[in-house]
């Protein structure tokens, strides 16, 4: 073999070679972008949570405030269940506050078990009202609260706590103190 034929065969195969490595770079990048792409990802869903954090946050300090200045939260579309209804002259420091129902903060796909059957202590005084009890979702199963006796507002109606299926899933409002129309 001449030196001639021997040089057009060395570059045939390093431009072979040179070929073959261009899929592996090019994959390569697509595989750089890929990755860049998933913790782009990974970062919005952190945010996100971050930021669910920060609005349950604001949440409770809202409803720590409104406690602490007298004033009753209502949330105005939830239909009265209780029976007990106290009249009475409402106090001079307390003042209602309607508020737009606020999204339900529990959803779980899980239905919840049957309420348990409980046997009703005798009422401390005979104007209390009965809360009864309910399951509870901790974040990985369900957790039964018990009732309790508590002492009647004027002018309320207690609402028990309650499970709803909306969309396949179950979705949990809070027992809460609902003013009576007048």
């Amino acid at each position: 073999m001449t030196m001639s034929k021997l040089r057009a065969v060395i570059v045939a195969l390093l431009g072979a070679a040179m070929l073959l490595a261009l899929p592996d770079a090019a994959s390569a990048q697509r595989g750089g972008r890929e990755r860049r792409e998933d913790r782009r990802e990974r970062r919005e869903d952190r945010r996100e949570r971050r930021e669910d954090r920060r609005e349950a946050r604001e949440d409770r300090r809202e409803r720590r405030e409104d406690r602490r200045d007298g004033r009753v939260v209502v949330v105005a579309p939830t239909p009265p269940r209780a029976s007990v209804v106290v009249t009475a002259p409402t106090p001079p420091r307390a003042s209602i506050v309607v508020a737009p129902p606020r999204a339900p903060r529990i959803v779980v796909r899980q239905a919840p078990p049957r309420p348990r059957v409980v046997v009703r202590p005798p009422p401390p005084r005979t104007e209390a009202v009965w809360v009864e009890g309910y399951w509870q979702w901790n974040g990985a199963q369900y957790v039964w609260v018990d009732g309790h006796w508590d002492q009647p507002r004027v002018g309320y109606v207690w609402v028990d706590a309650r499970w709803e299926v909306q969309n396949g899933q179950w979705v949990f409002y809070e027992g809460h103190w609902q003013a009576v129309a007048r």
